[in-house]
């Protein structure tokens, strides 16, 4: 899906070999948080007009204390923690009825927000596709986001010979699930046109 826009950045070296982060500004993290699979985040400033993409970070199955430690543990200066549209939606657990939400702020994750998206998953893969030349890749910190951007697909329908609007869920679409939140972030902040 985002296969010629991550080979136009390689092109117009939008993806770099050296450390993109910016001490002086602060890091919002974008997530897909998964329960039996893979929960990937986006570490990502807003740097002069463009949103700079400085780290990644995927596991499968990981205890939400140890996301939130791995979060704190890096140096970065948090300014938001964007978490999935559907984050909020509350589920059983050993201490009664919680939202992942919840779970993470209980755990010390601070400055949460609940990314919304828009009635059309179409629509927010054409509003990624149109920020993209805005974004700048750190290539060694984010080297496993990129490869899922890279294959990120969508369905191919047998009987019709055709792709599908859908995109086909599978490894890719964790983290390029967390980073169309941080595209819809970046839309929303407009922190990047400054």
């Amino acid at each position: 899906i985002y296969a010629k826009e991550l080979v136009r950045a390689r092109s117009e070296k939008r993806v770099v070999g050296y450390p993109l982060w910016d001490e002086g500004n602060s890091v919002r993290c974008a997530w897909d948080i998964g329960a039996s699979d893979a929960t990937s985040v986006w570490f990502y400033q807003f740097v002069g007009g463009m949103i700079q993409f400085i780290d990644y970070y995927e596991s499968i199955s990981e205890d939400p204390r140890d996301l939130v430690k791995m979060i704190n543990s890096k140096p970065y200066n948090y300014e938001a923690q964007i978490l999935p549209h559907d984050a909020e939606h509350k589920k059983w657990t050993t201490d009664g009825v919680k939202s992942q939400k919840q779970i993470l702020e209980q755990l010390g994750l601070k400055n949460t927000k609940v990314q919304t998206v828009s009635q059309s998953l179409r629509d927010d893969l054409h509003a990624v596709k149109m920020k993209f030349n805005k974004c700048v890749f750190d290539n060694d910190k984010c080297e496993e986001g990129l490869k899922a951007l890279k294959q990120y697909h969508r369905k191919y329908n047998e009987d019709r010979n055709t792709f599908s609007d859908t995109p086909h869920h599978d490894w890719a679409c964790h983290g390029a699930d967390a980073f169309r939140y941080a595209i819809i972030d970046a839309y929303k902040n407009n922190s990047h046109e400054k």
